[in-house]
C-alpha cells in the first residue's frame, strides 16, 4: 500500500480527532474506501472509542475481520485483542437484521472471558452500558441500577454481531462432543427494543463438533440452530443464513 501524503495524514488525523495515535501507515488503511464508511460511524458514534482502536493496532493476539449478511449486504467490521487481561471487541455495524441500521459496540473480559463490560450504541437511537462482577452479577451504568433478570449470566450476545459468539466459546473450553447449556445477556437489535434499552434473559446451548474449528450453537430462546466453524483467533467464519465472513482488503 502506497503511503498517503502529508495532507492526507493531517486531514484524516483532524477528522478523528486523535493526532498523536494514528501513524501514516494506518491513515492510509483508513483511506481505504470500504472503511471510510466505517470510519464515519466511529465519529458520529463518538471520538473516545476510536483510541482503544488504534492503540490495539500491532498488539500481540489482535486479529481484525469484517462480515456481511448472508446476501451480501451491509457491513460489520470488527477488532478483537486478546491478551493477559483478557479480550477486547470492537466493532461498527451497517447493518441489515429486522431494518437498516448503524451501530457500535465494545465487549469486555477478565481473563477467563468472563464478560465484565458492554457498550453498544445505535445511531440516531438509544445507548446501553451495563458491567458485570464476572460472577453473574449486573448493574446498568446509565441508570444506574442493579439488573437482577440478568443473574448468572456470564456471557453476552449482542444481537447486531457474530463476533460475541467468540466469548462462551473461549470460556466453555468444551471438549469433543461435550454440549454445555447457558444463560446470557442478550442485547437486542434496533427493533426488538421495547421501552429500556438493556440486555434481556436468553438461554443458549453450545456443543463442540471439532475442538477449537466447529461448534453447534443452539438459541433456545429462539429456536434456532447453527453450525459454526471458527478461524485462529476463535472468531465466526459464516453463521448460516446470517452472516457471512468477507475479506478485509475488499
Amino acid at each position: 500500500m502506497q503511503e498517503p501524503s502529508t495532507q492526507a495524514i493531517r486531514c484524516i488525523r483532524e477528522i478523528l480527532g486523535c493526532s498523536n495515535y494514528l501513524s501514516a501507515g494506518l491513515c492510509g488503511y483508513l483511506l481505504g474506501s470500504m472503511t471510510c464508511l466505517l470510519t464515519v460511524l466511529y465519529c458520529h458514534l463518538g471520538g473516545p472509542y476510536c483510541y482503544g482502536l488504534v492503540l490495539s493496532v500491532g498488539d500481540e493476539g489482535m486479529a481484525m475481520v469484517r462480515w456481511q449478511d448472508w446476501e451480501g449486504h451491509g457491513l460489520e467490521h470488527c477488532f478483537c485483542r486478546e491478551n493477559a487481561e483478557g479480550l477486547v471487541l470492537e466493532g461498527v455495524v451497517a447493518g441489515t437484521r429486522l431494518g437498516a441500521y448503524g451501530g457500535h459496540y465494545i465487549v469486555r473480559t477478565d481473563p477467563l472471558f468472563r464478560t465484565r463490560e458492554v457498550r453498544v450504541k445505535y445511531v440516531g437511537g438509544p445507548s446501553l452500558h451495563v458491567e458485570s462482577d464476572g460472577e453473574g452479577n449486573w448493574r446498568d451504568m446509565i441508570a444506574p441500577k442493579t439488573l437482577s433478570a440478568l443473574d448468572g449470566c456470564l456471557d453476552v450476545d449482542v444481537g447486531i454481531t457474530p463476533a460475541t459468539n467468540t466469548l462462551p466459546i473461549k470460556r466453555l473450553k468444551l471438549r469433543a462432543e461435550e454440549s454445555r447449556g447457558i444463560v446470557v445477556a442478550y442485547v437486542p437489535l434496533p427493533d426488538q427494543v421495547k421501552g429500556d434499552f438493556l440486555p434481556l434473559r436468553a438461554e443458549q446451548r453450545y456443543t463442540c463438533l471439532e475442538r477449537e474449528r466447529r461448534y453447534r450453537y443452539e438459541g433456545l430462546f429462539r429456536a434456532f440452530t447453527a453450525e459454526l466453524e471458527i478461524d485462529a483467533a476463535g472468531l465466526v467464519l459464516d453463521y448460516p443464513d446470517t452472516f457471512r465472513r468477507v475479506a478485509v482488503s475488499d
